[in-house]
């Protein structure tokens, strides 16, 4: 959690926000704009990536240019690279990072909640929204 206010790296090149930075790539259009709203209203600072291809790029620059975040909100199954391997693969790099992956519909979601067991909080794919923040707010 970033406690502190904004402060720039000696390179000039990142800028943490004071508040939790939470990023959020969800399929769902209006989840993801409800779910931005509902954060930024409670005080967090939200960044939405379009696809998987995005994310995995965000927290790939987050090491160098990007503001690290916080928390990871994503879909299983996303555009581009599945959120479920961007969890896998950011989690390799970054151990610390919590996820909260919203897995597939149907039987695929008890792969997700399987092979993310470890590694993310794993929602089902029916989450309502009061359920989705107060998995934000115990994470962060």
């Amino acid at each position: 959690m970033h406690a502190a206010p904004m402060v720039e790296d000696a390179f000039h090149e990142t800028r943490q926000p004071a508040s939790p930075l939470v990023v959020l790539a969800l399929n769902d259009g209006a989840r993801c704009a409800a779910l931005e709203q509902a954060l930024t209203a409670d005080g967090y600072e939200v960044v939405t990536m379009r696809d998987g291809a995005a994310l995995l790029q965000y927290l790939y620059n987050s090491v160098t240019h990007e503001a690290r975040p916080d928390l990871v909100v994503c879909d299983a199954e996303l555009d581009g690279v599945d959120g479920a391997q961007v969890c896998l693969i950011s989690r390799s790099q970054d151990a610390l990072l919590p996820f909260i992956v919203i897995a597939r519909n149907g039987p695929a979601g008890a792969f997700d909640s399987l092979e993310l067991f470890d590694e993310a909080c794993v929602l089902s794919a029916d989450v309502d929204l009061e359920e989705l923040k107060a998995a934000v707010r115990r994470l962060l």
